[in-house]
C-alpha cells in the first residue's frame, strides 16, 4: 500500500512541476534607413501578454543588437516595442511621438515543451515596415 502511494506522489509531482516550463527567447534585430545625425540609442522592450519582461542592451539604431530572455510555457501575445533615447528621456519610437515608423512587432505564440524560440526583426525606417526575417 505504502508503495502505490509512493508511485501516485512521484507522478503527480512530476506532472506539476512540469506544468511551468520557461521557454528561453532569442531576439536578434536591425534597423535600415537610419538617416546621419539619427543614430540614437535604442533598446527593445519585451512585453509577453502587456508586461515587461526583457529589455536589451543599449545601442545605437545602426548596430546589430540581440539578447535573450524566458517567457512561460502557453500561450502568450508578445509585443517588441522599440525605444529611443532623445534629449535624455526615454520615449517609445512611435509615430505618436512624431517618428517615421511604429517601430513595435506584435505575435502570438503558443510556446509548449519547446526548449527555444528565435525571432529576427528589421525594422526599416525609410519604407516605414516591421517585418519578421
Amino acid at each position: 500500500m505504502k508503495y502505490h502511494l509512493l508511485l501516485i506522489f512521484v507522478f503527480s509531482s512530476t506532472f506539476l512541476f512540469a506544468q511551468n516550463k520557461d521557454i528561453n527567447y532569442s531576439v536578434k534585430y536591425t534597423f535600415s534607413g537610419v538617416i546621419d545625425g539619427y543614430d540614437h540609442e535604442e533598446q527593445l522592450r519585451v512585453f509577453v501578454d502587456g508586461k515587461l519582461i526583457a529589455e536589451s542592451p543599449v545601442k545605437r539604431l545602426s548596430k546589430v543588437n540581440k539578447f535573450k530572455f524566458k517567457v512561460p510555457e502557453g500561450k502568450h501575445t508578445v509585443q517588441f516595442q522599440s525605444y529611443i533615447l532623445y534629449n535624455g528621456n526615454w520615449e517609445a519610437f512611435l509615430k505618436e511621438n512624431n517618428y517615421s515608423l511604429d517601430a513595435m512587432y506584435t505575435k502570438e505564440v503558443d510556446l509548449l515543451k519547446q526548449k527555444k524560440q528565435n525571432i529576427a526583426l528589421h525594422f526599416d525606417i525609410k519604407n516605414a515596415t516591421v517585418n519578421e526575417q
